[in-house]
């Protein structure tokens, strides 16, 4: 597939924070006890406006989760005396038709209001989207919002981290579809990299290293993502 994807946002300077992988000694892997991401998370300035990595319809939801103990279903993991939960919190999905495919934008502060919430649903420590409903077919005019690569879809926040364990951060997810519950098998997700490792393997400015193979970044002078 040719590329086609530019950054979701104007800064020079970022870092990548996760890749595909977390490590063994961040956080997430060590209280909540998996190391899959299957994303990448890009660390930059609260209220840096997010913006569209390519063309495509718009759509918005909430999404979070409470992690629970692994010996006892029932009870919920704390962090020092808070509970510890991730989860996308505000999120964009846009369906890019031309490739099929779909990225998404997570941990906003907030959403731009012309695009179309779908309300979630509360449950014990759970806060899930219609997601079922995900399906190419809803990304239309009717039901979702069209926009152009490089138009703002929101703002780099927060949300979904519950107990305040990880900085403000976009997440970027890449993948190709939902099963009919909705649900995103692990051989769905693609690493517009073409890295699928840890994040100190992945390029960034000041930190060089080689994009694979079949990546899927417009390419800027330095052969990092260009804006």
């Amino acid at each position: 597939m040719k590329p086609f994807l530019t950054l979701p946002f104007k800064l020079e300077l970022y870092k990548i924070g996760g890749g595909w992988f977390y490590r063994p000694q961040d956080l997430i892997t060590k209280v909540g006890g998996s190391n899959r991401h299957f994303a990448i998370d890009l660390y930059l300035s609260q209220g840096t406006p997010v913006l569209a990595a390519a063309s495509g319809w718009a759509i918005s939801s909430y999404h979070h989760f409470l992690l629970r103990k692994k010996s006892d279903r029932r009870r919920f993991i704390r962090y020092r005396g808070k509970l510890f939960g991730s989860g996308q919190g505000n999120f964009v999905v846009i369906y890019h038709p031309r490739q099929r495919l779909f990225t998404q934008y997570g941990h906003l502060e907030r959403v731009n209001p012309t695009i179309p919430f779908y309300k979630p649903k509360k449950k014990r420590g759970l806060v899930q989207p219609p997601v079922e409903r995900f399906q190419p077919r809803l990304f239309n005019q009717k039901n979702a919002r069209r926009v152009k690569g490089g138009e703002v879809i929101g703002w780099v926040g927060g949300s979904g981290i519950i107990g305040g364990w990880d900085k403000p951060h976009l997440h970027f997810e890449l993948y190709r579809y939902r099963d009919r519950e909705g649900k995103k098998p692990g051989d769905s997700f693609l690493d517009p990299y073409d890295i699928y490792k840890t994040a100190n393997h992945y390029p960034w400015p000041g930190h060089k290293r080689p994009m694979g193979d079949n990546h899927l970044w417009v390419l800027g002078k330095r052969g990092l993502p260009s804006h």
